[in-house]
């Protein structure tokens, strides 16, 4: 009998005291510490899936005994990370217990964790690494695709990792389409095509987990329009992330909006031509009157006769007949007699620089204007094409009618047998005609297809 007790009481000694959770509330994860750990390690101590010291910090054996615990449960993924589904099973499990278990007050409730600064949880700053500041390239080409134009790294605190939920950028200007993100290379989100100036974009995607400690990089890439110009100083502004803390689960905000960096486009801008302009040394100058030849010299446009010499950067008048003409240092000259001809035939005088541009003539449609043209024009273009087809079928079915009746009418008259030949007369021009309703229908489908001026401006107008 004092064998057994004995026994008993060393085995009560060896075993761990367990002091259960009435429910684990909080998330937990590598570096937690506290309370909830201490029951947390209990919890998997008495399952058999923990085997080191009760200490009350979540370090690599608690978390090789919570992915052992996930695997046991089925619980994807099995990372080691207490969060909403393990903590839920982990609850489970203890409500099942018999009322004979010891169970006590709640870790978070008997020692609350104290609310920490959001702020503190993590740090957002314009990414500065060589890496991938090289890889932002400070002049891009107008029109080029799938850029990367800015570039962001979030820390999370030394004492606490956290969840990221959502991320929003605010490009700037009037430049991009295409916009999306990723995290540490990983696309984030669905890529914005339409880009509207001012307006903020926020992508989100499945929870991404940042440890304590850890730095992810947040890139941003986009398409440049074909009429970018200048510069944008930043291209983008990162101003908004959304998510939680790992272990206290207190909610991330963003403060201060933090800017990208600075792109510049390589391109410019489309300029039109003024009308009967011709361009010369980067400015554009008026044609020349009826009978004058336009030149561009050093010093701007000029206008000459037809027939004039060029000499000393001038153009100077033709030569009397019988007289050969000569460039002198002093200008055009004449032989026989020699003759200076002392003034140009035309003075060249620049006319006037047409800046700016002036406005064309005919005024940029609307786009309801812009719609109703291109109907008109698809429309008259199907127009055509549709009757051609049906009329092209018609001309078939003629064809094959005259030819037909006219070899009924030979053989006839020959007194040939007449009751086989008429059938396949007959499945001949049937199938002529059949192709006359073919294309007619064509037609009419080919017309119902074409869109209505509605459709165009619906397709004109940018959706967010």
């Amino acid at each position: 009998m004092k064998k057994i007790i004995i026994t008993l009481l060393i085995s009560a000694l060896l075993l761990p005291a367990v002091s259960f959770a009435a429910t684990f509330n909080q998330n937990l994860s590598y570096g937690s510490s506290g309370p909830a750990v201490t029951d947390l390690q209990n919890f998997l101590t008495a399952h058999g899936l923990y085997t080191g010291p009760i200490t009350g910090g979540f370090f690599n054996l608690t978390k090789g005994a919570v992915i052992a615990f996930q695997k046991q449960n089925n619980i994807q993924p099995a990372s080691g990370f207490v969060g909403p589904l393990t903590r839920a099973k982990v609850n489970l499990m203890l409500s099942e217990q018999t009322s004979g278990q010891q169970t006590v007050s709640s870790a978070a409730s008997a020692s609350p964790v104290a609310s920490a600064d959001t702020p503190a949880l993590f740090t957002v700053a314009q990414n500065s690494d060589t890496t991938l500041s090289s890889e932002t390239k400070p002049t891009i080409a107008a029109g080029a695709l799938d850029q990367f134009v800015g570039s962001y790294s979030i820390t999370a605190s030394a004492n606490e990792g956290v969840t990221i939920l959502s991320v929003s950028i605010a490009p700037q200007g009037n430049a991009w389409a295409n916009l999306n993100i990723t995290i540490n290379g990983v696309p984030f989100g669905s890529t914005q095509a339409v880009v509207s100036p001012g307006a903020t974009y926020t992508f989100s995607k499945n929870p991404y987990e940042i440890l304590a400690g850890e730095t992810i990089n947040v890139n941003v890439f986009a398409d440049a329009l074909s009429s970018a110009v200048g510069t944008l100083a930043p291209a983008t502004i990162l101003t908004g992330v959304s998510g939680t803390g790992l272990s206290s689960n207190n909610t991330l905000s963003l403060s201060t909006p933090i800017n990208g960096q600075t792109i510049s486009f390589s391109g410019e801008a489309i300029v039109t031509p003024p009308p009967n302009s011709t361009l010369c040394n980067g400015t554009y100058w008026n044609n020349c009157s009826a009978g004058g030849v336009f030149a561009c010299l050093s010093t701007g446009g000029t206008c000459h006769a037809p027939n004039a010499g060029f000499c000393n950067n001038q153009y100077w008048g033709a030569c009397p007949s019988g007289e050969a003409w000569s460039c002198a240092p002093t200008g055009g000259v004449c032989s026989a007699p020699p003759q200076a001809v002392t003034q140009p035939i035309i003075t060249p005088q620049p006319v006037v620089a047409v800046v700016p541009p002036p406005t064309p003539s005919s005024p940029v449609p609307t786009p309801a204007q812009f719609c109703q043209q291109l109907h008109d024009q698809e429309l008259a273009s199907t127009t055509q094409s549709g009757e051609a087809m049906v009329q092209q079928a018609t001309n078939n079915y003629d064809q094959v009618y005259a030819y037909e009746e006219a070899q009924l009418n030979s053989f006839g008259a020959s007194g040939m047998g007449m009751s086989g030949l008429a059938n396949l007369a007959q499945q001949d021009i049937n199938k002529a005609q059949a192709e006359v309703a073919s294309a007619t229908a064509q037609y009419q489908t080919q017309l119902a297809n074409v869109e209505t001026v509605q459709t165009c401006l619906s397709a004109l107008t940018p959706t967010n």
